[in-house]
C-alpha cells in the first residue's frame, strides 16, 4: 500500500545493521513541487495541523537529525520506509514510514495517512508492529514503527510455495488472532498483510461500508459487487491466504489473468477444491470462503 515492508519475528538482538549510503533526498523533490500547490484548495500548512504529534504514543519528541538511517526497506507511491535507530542510544532498530506532503496533498490521500496513524495509536497487540512516535517538517510526515525481523510473510511463501501444515495453522492463528483483536476495536482491516492500516477503517458493529479498496486478489465478493461490506470480509481474506499456504495457488486467481475476470470468478464461481489431506484445513477453508457474507464462517449471526 505504501511499499511498507512487514516482518515476522521480534528478536532484535540478531539485527544485522549496514549503512547503505546516503538517504534518499525527497526533501528537495518535494521543495521545488511544493510550490506548485500555492493555489491548491488544500494548503500544505492546514494538512500538516492534522498530523499534530499524539504525546501518548512516544517518550519525547522526535525529529530526523535524532535517527542514523541505515538502510531502505521499501519504497510505496507515496513514501519510503528504512531501517533506523537512535543516535547516543542502545540501537534498538525502528521502521521509518516516511511520506511526502506533496504527494499526499496532490493525490488526496491526507485523510487516509491521519486515519492509519489514528488507528495505529489505538491497536496494542503482539501480533500488529507498534507505533513508537509521529513528527513532521516542512516537506515530510514521518510514523516511526516497532521493527520486527524475520522476513515479510508473503516473501516467504514465494519463496516455499507450500507451507506443511502445521506451519501454516501457525501463520493462520497469528493472524486470525489480529483480527479478532482489530474487530474488538471496531475496525475492520481489508487486508490480509498487516502490513500497515491503509485499508483499515473503525466501524460499527452491523454497519456496512461501501469503499471499494484491498489487494483484488483477496477481495471478497461483497466488495467486488460494492454491496456493501463489514468485518466478515476479513474472514474471506484469511480463507484466501491459508489456501494459498497450503496449496502454492490462488483459489481464484491465475497469473495474467484479467482483473475483470478475476471479479467475476470471486463472485461466481467455486473455488478448485485445496489438494491436501488434512481435513480440518478444508474445512475451514469451506466456512472462510463462503460467498454469503452472513453464512460466512466467523459472521455475527454464524453459530
Amino acid at each position: 500500500t505504501h511499499g511498507v515492508t512487514r516482518t515476522l519475528g521480534r528478536n532484535h538482538d540478531h539485527v544485522e545493521i549496514e549503512h547503505s549510503g546516503d538517504f534518499l533526498s525527497l526533501h528537495h523533490a518535494d521543495r521545488c513541487s511544493i510550490h506548485s500547490l500555492e493555489t491548491s484548495e488544500v494548503s500544505v500548512a492546514s494538512s500538516a495541523e492534522s498530523f499534530e504529534e499524539d504525546e501518548a504514543t512516544k517518550e519525547g519528541p522526535y525529529k530526523l537529525s535524532d535517527f542514523e538511517r541505515h538502510k531502505i526497506l521499501g519504497e510505496g507511491q507515496f513514501g519510503q520506509v528504512w531501517l533506523v535507530a537512535e543516535k547516543n542510544k542502545a540501537a534498538t532498530p525502528y521502521a521509518l514510514k516516511i511520506f511526502s506532503k506533496y504527494h499526499l496533498i496532490t493525490e488526496g490521500q491526507v485523510e487516509s495517512v491521519i486515519q492509519e496513524k489514528e488507528l495505529m495509536i489505538k491497536v496494542h497487540h503482539p501480533f500488529v508492529a507498534q507505533i513508537a512516535g509521529t513528527f513532521q517538517d516542512d516537506y515530510l510526515c514521518y510514523i516511526l514503527q516497532e521493527f520486527c525481523q524475520g522476513g515479510e510473510l508473503f516473501s516467504i511463501m514465494h519463496d516455499d510455495k507450500i507451507f506443511p501444515a502445521p506451519r501454516a495453522a501457525f501463520y493462520t492463528l497469528c493472524i486470525a488472532d489480529a483480527l479478532a483483536y482489530l474487530h474488538g476495536q471496531k475496525i475492520v482491516y481489508r487486508d490480509p498483510k498487516l502490513i500497515d492500516f491503509g485499508y483499515a477503517k473503525e466501524l460499527d458493529q452491523g454497519s456496512r461500508t461501501l469503499t471499494f479498496c484491498g489487494t483484488p486478489r483477496y477481495l471478497a465478493p461483497e466488495i467486488v459487487a460494492a454491496s456493501g461490506h463489514g468485518f466478515e470480509v476479513d474472514h474471506w481474506a484469511l480463507g484466501v491466504l491459508l489456501y494459498e499456504m497450503l496449496t502454492g495457488e490462488n483459489p481464484f486467481y491465475y497469473n495474467g489473468m484479467e482483473e475483470r475476470l478475476l471479479f467475476e470468478s470471486i463472485q461466481n464461481d467455486p473455488y478448485p477444491k485445496p489438494n491436501t489431506n488434512e481435513e480440518d484445513a478444508a474445512l475451514l477453508i469451506a466456512g472462510l470462503l463462503t460467498k454469503d457474507p452472513l453464512l460466512r464462517l466467523g459472521a455475527a449471526n454464524e453459530n
